[in-house]
């Protein structure tokens, strides 16, 4: 699909949900742990790109093809 991350770009997105979100960064350290829960945020951010992707995509088709029966 072409999605790529650094590592520096997953840590960011960990440090900016420890920021934005603290109360629910240090309850889910507490259920998980810190590293696990990290990977988790590291694949949010990973899942929602590949959503956005396939979304795109299909809206992109979408549009294609409404132009073609024009």
């Amino acid at each position: 699909m072409g999605i790529k991350f650094t590592d520096e770009e997953l840590r960011n997105a960990v440090l900016e949900f420890k920021s934005d979100f603290p109360e629910i960064y240090k309850h889910g350290v507490h259920l998980y742990g810190e590293a696990e829960y990290n990977k988790g945020i590291e694949r949010q951010k990973i899942y929602k790109a590949v959503f956005q992707h396939i979304v795109n995509k299909k809206v992109s088709n979408s549009i294609k093809n409404d132009f073609i029966h024009l």
